[in-house]
């Protein structure tokens, strides 16, 4: 289905990768990994068009492949309505009907016009393609509830995950034979993300994809393949993610071993060539400098053949030196995040007082009448669109209640990680926004920057030239430098790479304040959540999973 032949990409100096070679072929679901800026996202965008490589050739089989492609950052036109971008990707059957019958009443008019009868032919056949397809398509659109957004709803005013799941089945709605995949379940639910899952499993053409989701590379994928940083390139290996792991945790495990033999076995070579060299040497006064013809030519004879075991040896070292050395296995360069002992808060960080969260007066869910207390950590989940993100804006100040009141304790200071990088000045570069959130000066926050992967020139690139998962790493630090003890994350760990997710994990589990976090990462709420507030339905269901 796809054959990639020694692709190469580099960005002025920099190489992104260089001849990369594998296929993917049908009912294979290959997963791309590796650390932000190891170019996962630019391969998919060479192969769906996007960019350029700089060498090498791929190609799709069947040439007329029906290729679908879902970006890790979807573009919608600023007044597009749900409706128009559904009817720009997919077209109705009512739109089918009306281009035929404008093609048969040209054709009655010009009916031995050879462009004509070939137009027509191929609507004709997209239509029936799309009759055929029609009750699949329907099922496609109940299941990612697409009729509970209004279709007259501008897009940009959506949640993140409503706009994933209209973007989602307008991808499906294509019918295609090859899907490409950058981050396909950000911002997705969890019974969405389950459903997507099992579509996955069952689907019959090859896949391509893009993802941090531990989980789901647990479960769709059949190959990985780890993307490294200057250009490194693995062999794509047979397994999920947990398999890929334990078998470099294995091989790591392997090569320190063979790296300790070795450096045993060089001392051991130098201390016998020391010990040699020094018995060749001639003694003043001894034997070999004395007049006894017999012992000076004893001497000699020994000392030659010492100096052909000290060449021996020589050479054995310089082979294990060079040509058999066995490096040291290195840990990769990983995003050091540590928050500092913040000043304790009350008791109560907040209190909600019959609360109504919602937009123009209208509440998405019952009146609300809950607390948080401090050191806690708890997770609110729920569908795409039932109120999650609004609730944190609200709690934030950032649009009204519809009724009700919520208090926030004493001594709490909020921290706030925000879904879709808004709060990030594009304009302004790396270091620029760190200074204006600080008093650190320059070389402070150069050094500040490199504990979160920002070295070199890549300090001075102004943020809307930075990747998705550089953003996240940038805001991350922005929140670290506040004096917080009260942590606010919508999806925090949505385009942070596997390592810095793990790392970031670990410093929340040393964070000694509270945290609130809308999530959908279930590897990350099983090992964290202490509290789970869950949406169901207009209400909030408490669950404490750690007692269960």
């Amino acid at each position: 289905m796809l054959s990639i032949h020694n692709l190469s990409k580099s960005f002025g100096t920099h190489i992104i990768y260089k001849q990369i070679s594998f296929n993917v072929n049908a009912r294979q679901r290959i997963a791309l990994i590796g650390e932000n800026g190891t170019g996962k996202s630019t391969l998919l965008k060479i192969l769906v068009g996007e960019l350029k490589s700089d060498q090498g050739s791929f190609q799709f089989s069947p040439k007329k492949l029906r290729v679908g492609y879902l970006p890790q950052a979807i573009q919608f036109s600023a007044n597009q309505t749900v409706v128009e971008y559904l009817a720009a990707h997919a077209r109705s059957l009512s739109a089918y009907e009306k281009e035929i019958e404008a093609y048969s009443l040209q054709l009655a008019e010009s009916p031995e016009d050879e462009k004509l009868i070939q137009d027509y032919d191929q609507t004709l056949q997209a239509y029936l393609t799309a009759v055929e397809y029609a009750t699949e398509d329907q099922q496609i659109l109940d299941r990612l509830s697409i009729e509970e957004i209004p279709s007259d709803h501008l897009v940009k005013n959506l949640s993140g995950g409503q706009k994933t799941r209209i973007a989602l089945a307008a991808l499906l709605l294509q019918h295609p034979e090859f899907l490409i995949l950058d981050e396909p379940t950000n911002h997705i639910d969890q019974e969405l993300l389950m459903w997507f899952e099992e579509w996955l499993l069952h689907f019959e053409g090859g896949v391509l994809i893009v993802s941090h989701d531990r989980v789901l590379l647990d479960r769709i994928a059949t190959h990985i393949i780890e993307m490294k940083t200057e250009g490194e390139f693995v062999e794509p290996f047979a397994g999920n993610y947990s398999d890929y792991i334990e078998y470099c945790v294995q091989k790591e495990e392997q090569q320190y071993f063979a790296y300790k033999e070795q450096q045993k076995e060089i001392n051991s070579l130098g201390f016998a060539m020391n010990r040699l060299k020094g018995q060749t040497v001639k003694k003043k006064g001894g034997k070999g400098d004395s007049g006894d013809k017999f012992a000076k030519g004893f001497f000699n004879d020994q000392t030659s053949g010492k100096m052909r075991e000290v060449r021996s040896l020589e050479r054995r070292l310089d082979k294990l030196l060079n040509d058999d050395h066995v490096d040291k296995p290195i840990k990769g360069w990983q995003i050091d995040l540590q928050f500092s002992e913040k000043p304790q808060s009350g008791d109560i960080v907040m209190r909600m007082i019959g609360l109504e969260v919602g937009y123009a007066g209208q509440a998405l869910l019952a009146p609300l009448s809950l607390q948080i207390q401090f050191g806690q950590r708890i997770t609110l989940v729920g569908p795409n669109g039932a109120g999650k993100s609004t609730i944190l804006k609200t709690i934030l100040g950032q649009i009204p209640p519809v009724k009700g009141e919520f208090y926030v304790g004493q001594a709490v200071k909020i921290g706030y990680l925000a879904q879709e990088q808004e709060i990030l000045n594009q304009d302004l570069t790396v270091i620029e926004t760190i200074q204006h959130n600080s008093d650190l000066n320059h070389t402070d926050a150069r050094t500040f920057l490199h504990k979160y992967l920002f070295a070199g020139d890549t300090v001075f690139k102004q943020v809307k030239m930075l990747s998705y998962g550089e953003r996240a790493r940038l805001m991350l630090a922005l929140m670290v430098l506040e004096d917080c003890n009260f942590l606010i994350l919508d999806e925090p760990l949505n385009h942070l790479d596997l390592p810095s997710r793990s790392r970031f994990e670990q410093a929340l589990a040393s964070f000694e304040g509270t945290i609130f976090a809308v999530i959908h990462d279930r590897y990350f709420i099983e090992q964290f959540a202490e509290v789970i507030w869950r949406i169901d339905g207009k209400s909030i269901q408490i669950e404490y999973p750690r007692l269960d």
